[in-house]
């Protein structure tokens, strides 16, 4: 596991910092300090958390997309092994539970 953990941070270093010096669209703002990024199984996606709510982007660039908004965090992102589905954990029922979009 810390083999493709380490060999995934630079990628997402690189997409961070491909993101932040990116010319904003008229009223967008720069995405930083990004919680648990992971990477699709495929790699053409990334979802991390972003103002405790869940955003999703192309590893090739362009918008990012909230896909989870919620008044309770929503964290710790990961795809399915078959990159169908998006579970994380959330505090909205009271308690940290399992979810997924």
């Amino acid at each position: 596991m810390r083999a493709r953990l380490s060999a995934s941070l630079p990628l997402i270093s690189l997409l961070a910092a491909g993101i932040a010096s990116a010319q904003l669209p008229k009223g967008a703002q720069p995405i930083t300090m990004v919680y648990y990024p992971a990477l699709s199984p495929d790699g053409k996606t990334v979802v991390f958390e972003w103002i405790e709510d869940l955003w999703i982007a192309s590893t090739s660039g362009g918008e990012a997309r909230r896909i989870v908004q919620h008044p309770a965090r929503d964290a710790y992102p990961r795809f399915t092994p078959d990159g169908k589905r998006i579970v994380f954990s959330s505090d909205r029922s009271g308690s940290l539970q399992i979810w997924s979009v």
